[in-house]
C-alpha cells in the first residue's frame, strides 16, 4: 500500500513538474509578445521603415499618436476602437466599420495572451512554494527551468526559420486558425489597418520576438545551468572534505588482555 502511494505520488510529481517546463516557454514568448504590442519604438520603426508616412499623408506625429492609440485600446475595457487621424489635412475616423470589428477580435486575442501569461506564472509560484515546503528546492527548481528554457530556444529557433522561410504561409495560417472569421481579409488599396502595417511590419515585429525570446531563454538557461554545476561542485567538495576528515580520523587503541 505504502509502496504505491509512493508510486503515485511520484507519477503526479512527474506530471506537474512536465506543466512547470512547459509553461516556461509559455510565460517567456507570451512576456515578449505582449511587451512588444506595447512599445513605442516597435510601431515607430515600422512606420519609417516603410514609408507610411508618405504613403498614407498622416505625419510622423499623428502616426505615434495613432500608436498610443492602439495601445490603450488593447489595455482598457472599450470594446470598440474609435481612432481619429489627420490625413492630408483633414481630421477623419482612421478605420471603417470591418477594420474596426477585426480589432475587436484582435484585442480578444492580445487579451487572452494577458490570461495565459497570468495562469503560467501563477502555477509556477505555486510549484515553487510547494518545493520549498517540501524541501531541496535549488536543484530541482533550476533543473526544470533548465529544460523550459532550452525547449524555449529550439521551439523558438525552429518559429524563427519557418518564418524567414515561409511568413505569409504561416502568417495566413496563424489568421485562419486565430480567427472565426473572414474580417481580418482586408484591402491593402484603401484599408488603413493595412496600410499602415503591411506584412514586412508583421514579419520585423516577428523577428523581434523571436530574437528576444532567444534571448531571455539563453539568459534563465545560463542561470540555472550556472545553479546545477555550482550546486554539484558544492556536494563534490563536501564529499572531499568528508573523506578527507574519515581518512586523518584517529584510530582507537583496543587494549586486549594477554
Amino acid at each position: 500500500m505504502f509502496q504505491r502511494h509512493v508510486a503515485l505520488s511520484d507519477k503526479l510529481y512527474k506530471l506537474l513538474a512536465i506543466c512547470f517546463v512547459i509553461c516556461i516557454p509559455v510565460i517567456i514568448v507570451s512576456a515578449t509578445v505582449l511587451i512588444a504590442f506595447n512599445t513605442d519604438s516597435v510601431y515607430t520603426r515600422g512606420f519609417e521603415k516603410y514609408s507610411i508616412s508618405q504613403k498614407t499623408g498622416i505625419s510622423s506625429s499623428e502616426l505615434l499618436n495613432i500608436s498610443k492609440d492602439l495601445q490603450k485600446y488593447f489595455n482598457n475595457d472599450k470594446e470598440l476602437l474609435d481612432t481619429k487621424a489627420v490625413i492630408y489635412g483633414q481630421n477623419k475616423a482612421l478605420f471603417n466599420k470591418r477594420e474596426i470589428h477585426h480589432m475587436r477580435d484582435v484585442k480578444s486575442l492580445v487579451k487572452g495572451t494577458y490570461w495565459i501569461f497570468i495562469t503560467a506564472l501563477v502555477y509556477i509560484c505555486l510549484f515553487t512554494v510547494a518545493r520549498i515546503i517540501a524541501g531541496n528546492i535549488i536543484p530541482r527548481i533550476s533543473k526544470l527551468i533548465l529544460y523550459g528554457s532550452l525547449s524555449t530556444i529550439g521551439i523558438i529557433c525552429l518559429f524563427g526559420l519557418l518564418a524567414i522561410l515561409e511568413f505569409e504561409a504561416l502568417f495566413l495560417l496563424f489568421h485562419q486558425i486565430s480567427f472565426s472569421n473572414d474580417l481580418w481579409q482586408l484591402d491593402p488599396r484603401k484599408d488603413y489597418l493595412v496600410i499602415l502595417f503591411p506584412t514586412g511590419f508583421w514579419l520585423d515585429a516577428t523577428l523581434l520576438i523571436t530574437i528576444t525570446a532567444i534571448c531571455v531563454a539563453g539568459i534563465t538557461s545560463t542561470f540555472s545551468a550556472g545553479m546545477l554545476i555550482y550546486i554539484r561542485l558544492k556536494d563534490t567538495r563536501k564529499q572531499d572534505q568528508l573523506s578527507s576528515d574519515k581518512g586523518h580520523s584517529p584510530r582507537r587503541n583496543i587494549h586486549r588482555p594477554p
